[in-house]
């Protein structure tokens, strides 16, 4: 995404050149557009996903998705994609690894 509007010289939703800001966000709102559809409704495909991402102007490569898919933990199951069981649940805080002084 950021190559590509680096060709055209602007980056079209801030009006100055393309920074790397702009990659994590459109990193964001194009997950965070997955996960709504997942949790929406059966999805039975990453083609299907990809054309329901475009009917929301979200263009993306199937390497693209694959990838987020992937760091979105996203398992392909009877139903459709979900996310996995641990993506959902909330990280486990660790001991410190120096003792405080008392």
């Amino acid at each position: 995404m950021l190559v590509r509007n680096l060709t055209r010289g602007f980056c079209r939703a801030c009006k100055i050149p393309p920074h790397e800001d702009h990659a994590l966000k459109s990193k964001n709102i194009r997950q965070g557009q997955i996960l709504k559809l997942v949790v929406s409704g059966a999805i039975s495909s990453q083609d299907e996903l990809r054309k329901r991402l475009s009917h929301v102007k979200v263009r993306v490569t199937q390497a693209t998705l694959s990838r987020d898919m992937s760091e979105l933990k996203l398992v392909k199951t009877t139903a459709g994609y979900s996310r996995s069981r641990t993506a959902r649940k909330p990280p486990r805080r660790l001991p410190p690894l120096v003792p405080r002084p008392a």
